[in-house]
């Protein structure tokens, strides 16, 4: 495999975890027909803050449910992606 796909792909998932945008978040989870996400503390060191909180968001809105934990810090968290397109 090409070191530049799997560069390529590890900045995608930054991106993914990163960004604000809903709608960015959506087309990366479509595209590689995402299921889960987890948010555990290695994610929140690792990622900001901002870009994190998008995922409650989506939860309100009905594109994912926790399928485990609260979303605290204290905890690991796996959003369910139920609500695709």
């Amino acid at each position: 495999i090409d070191g530049s796909v799997i560069d390529k792909r590890i900045n995608e998932v930054n991106d993914f975890y990163n960004t604000q945008d809903i709608g960015l978040a959506k087309q990366f989870l479509d595209r590689y027909n995402v299921q889960y996400i987890v948010v555990s503390s290695l994610e929140r060191v690792y990622y900001s803050a901002e870009g994190l909180d998008k995922f409650q968001r989506m939860a309100n809105d009905g594109y994912l449910r926790i399928v485990y934990g609260d979303n605290s810090p204290q905890t690991a968290t796996i959003f369910e992606v139920v609500n695709a397109k």
